[in-house]
């Protein structure tokens, strides 16, 4: 009867255990953690005399890092910022037992609670009182006395105040150098720019290698850019002196050195700059400058543009810029409330992933030995989400901008397709999130018939609607399957006609085989005459057939694919031929 109840207190205290264990660890963890700060603190505050009078002493006597007269004068502000370092061990190593030693600590007497470790735990607190070998504490010391005795560590200390105080002193010579030298810069930009302007000007004008479309443009743009180029000249030369005067003076103090050393290649720069600008006159628009107009050496061609594709291009640009203007709003509401409302169940899978990997790698000993970490992990994982639901936002929407721009300029999409990207890029936000962010489809929040122009939508991955997707686009997937029958065909005809070509010695081997330009343009050419004599000859057509003699087949007019290109360049002539 006895063991009976025994067993039963054991089973209801086995999971109150945990709980207890925790709260005992908590305290006896801080007061360990307390204990060990103030040790850890009065250990550094023991060796920070030494610490100090080593750097001091290594400052003072070292020749490494203070040479020549400006060692002998950087070596005073140095020992002034020496207690810098030993100041800064001190907070460190006191920081660092505070936070993560308390974890460690209460992560520790939360295992030896939970498992009875009791007699371990009292023999390491001794080891640490006594400082005994492997302790913890005799450990920290070591590293301290290390340090005192090292001169690594001072070494490091002065170099990298040596560094920091070199870094300060060279931005005062760099702001004194990037201002002469980028407005010498622009000086000789503007002092050229007249005769720069001129020469451009009359090439632009009287060359007969530009159009009179691409004349306009450049006759209209050079002022611009001449007038544009010296803000640019100046901007870019006082950056470029800042940053290579801060570097390069930062490397000769640091090293003991003159200070101005390399500043004449400044000089060479400015020297070599006004050279440029002459030899832009004397050599390359000299060689366009004829009083005919035709360049030195001209191979004929003209440069100009097409005035039709660069109106399209335009438009194109615009009708994108609109579309983004449309779909912007409306991804950034619809991700933001599909995130919104998956946020909480993303938190509870990824804490339940992370449980799961827990409980099924480590014990329970292992868990709350280590559990303020666990804490720190749950608190950051609500914080990840977060952090990843505003990437994935800005990433559907860059996205989004790529397809609009790819529909617009690549694909010539219709409107209604464009305007069903935004909501394309919503379902897959929602598909995705469920899949990844959340893990269940359950939580699947739109469908398709949602969604404005639904049935422009090419975004049909679903597996409820695939046969309806099978269906819709059957027609297109059939179109597709005659066109590419239809250049089987052509490329059939095409290589007859060159037989018969051979055969009739209008053509030779060798200019076929090697891919000559007449070949290439001929060949089709005289394939799609034939195919039109043939249709015109061919007995019982009717208005706008084509007739494939290749392989005795007909193309009829109310079952031509309008997605064939070949079709749509032959019925037209065949049409023109009957109204002969």
């Amino acid at each position: 009867m006895l063991e009976t109840l025994g067993d039963c207190c054991l089973i209801l205290f086995f999971p109150i255990w945990p709980i207890i264990s925790i709260a005992v660890g908590i305290v006896w963890g801080a007061i360990a953690s307390t204990f060990a700060t103030l040790i850890v603190l009065s250990i550094a505050l023991v060796r920070f005399p030494l610490h100090l009078w080593q750097t001091f002493y290594f400052a003072a006597t070292t020749q490494d890092c203070f040479k020549g007269i400006q060692g002998k004068l950087w070596r005073l502000p140095v020992l002034l910022l020496a207690p810098i370092g030993p100041i800064l061990f001190v907070l460190v190593s006191t920081a660092a037992c505070a936070t993560i030693g308390t974890l460690k600590l209460i992560g520790d007497a939360t295992r030896t609670v939970y498992s009875h470790e009791y007699a371990e735990a009292a023999k390491n607190t001794r080891s640490n009182l006594r400082f005994e070998e492997k302790s913890t504490l005799r450990q920290y010391w070591d590293a301290c006395k290390e340090v005192v005795e090292d001169d690594s560590f001072a070494s490091t200390t002065i170099e990298c105040l040596k560094g920091a105080l070199t870094l300060v002193f060279s931005l005062a010579f760099a702001c004194l150098a990037f201002i002469p030298f980028s407005v010498t810069m622009t000086a000789i930009t503007v002092y050229r720019l007249p005769i720069n302007l001129f020469k451009t000007m009359k090439i632009a004008l009287f060359t007969v290698m530009l159009r009179w479309d691409l004349r306009i443009i450049v006759l209209f743009m050079l002022p611009l850019i001449h007038t544009a180029f010296p803000v640019m000249v100046l901007v870019a030369s006082m950056v470029g002196c800042f940053f290579w005067t801060w570097g390069q003076t930062h490397e000769n103090l640091f090293e003991d050195k003159n200070p101005f050393r390399k500043w004449n290649q400044l000089v060479n720069t400015v020297r070599d700059y006004y050279e440029e600008h002459k030899k832009f006159v004397s050599k390359r628009c000299n060689r366009f400058d004829h009083p005919t107009g035709i360049p030195m050496g001209w191979n004929g061609q003209q440069y100009g543009l097409e005035i039709e594709r660069l109106l399209r291009f335009q438009l194109n640009f615009l009708l994108c810029v609109a579309l983004a203007v449309y779909q912007t709003p409306i991804i950034l509401v619809g991700t933001t409330v599909i995130l919104l409302i998956k946020f909480i169940p993303s938190c509870i899978h990824f804490w339940r992933e992370y449980f799961e990997e827990c409980i099924s790698n480590t014990s329970c000993v292992i868990i709350l030995s280590v559990w303020p970490f666990h804490i720190l992990a749950i608190v950051l994982i609500p914080i990840g989400s977060f952090l990843f639901a505003i990437c994935f936002i800005l990433l559907a929407l860059v996205w989004a901008y790529f397809d609009v721009t790819q529909f617009v300029f690549d694909d010539h999409a219709p409107i209604c397709k464009c305007l069903s990207v935004p909501w394309i890029h919503i379902r897959k936000c929602d598909k995705w999130t469920a899949k990844h962010y959340v893990s269940d489809e359950r939580f699947r929040l739109i469908n398709k018939q949602c969604c404005p122009w639904h049935n422009a939508m090419i975004d049909d991955d679903d597996d409820d609607e695939s046969g309806r997707h099978q269906y819709g686009n059957s027609s297109s997937t059939r179109e597709t399957l005659n066109a590419d029958v239809y250049w089987d065909r052509f490329a059939s005809q095409c290589i007859q006609s060159t037989s018969e070509l051979l055969a009739n010695g209008f053509l030779d081997f060798d200019s076929v085989e090697g891919m000559d330009p007449s070949c290439v343009q001929s060949i089709p050419s005289v394939a799609v005459v034939t195919i039109l004599m043939d249709s015109l000859q061919k007995q019982g057509l009717k208005r706008g057939d084509i007739y494939w003699k290749v392989d005795e087949s007909v193309c009829e007019v109310k079952g031509r694919a309008p997605l064939d290109n070949i079709s749509a360049l032959l019925w037209p002539m065949v049409l023109d031929l009957y109204s002969f």
